[in-house]
């Protein structure tokens, strides 16, 4: 979703079953740290969606980008070498369109 003219929401939908705190480590302060250093977009959320019989079954971030073409590819390549486990996508809309994007190549 375009939140203005300027600034895209995408949601990383990461297959991983970790508890906050190492969600934290593992994704968020390092793709943060990325972000800042290109100067592209920023965390601005996250979360942990739990299962009903309340085990883990996925991590969520909320992350907001100044451009989806040149900032896609550099996320989706540093989650991927941040571990992100096969099934894990990004999630955005392009031109009024859904679009899920896996972050493994061989999603």
């Amino acid at each position: 979703m375009k939140l203005d003219e300027q600034r895209y929401f995408v949601f990383a939908k990461l297959i991983d079953h970790i508890d906050p705190d190492t969600r934290v480590q593992k994704y968020e302060e390092p793709l943060q740290r990325s972000l800042n250093a290109k100067g592209i977009g920023n965390i601005t959320g996250a979360g942990t969606m739990h299962n009903v019989d309340g085990s883990i079954d996925y991590v969520g971030l909320d992350i907001v980008l100044d451009d989806l073409d040149t900032s896609l590819d550099f996320v989706r390549t540093a989650l991927y070498a941040l571990g992100a486990p096969d099934g894990s996508e990004l999630l955005f809309h392009r031109d009024d369109k859904s679009v899920t994007l896996p972050i493994r190549a061989n999603d």
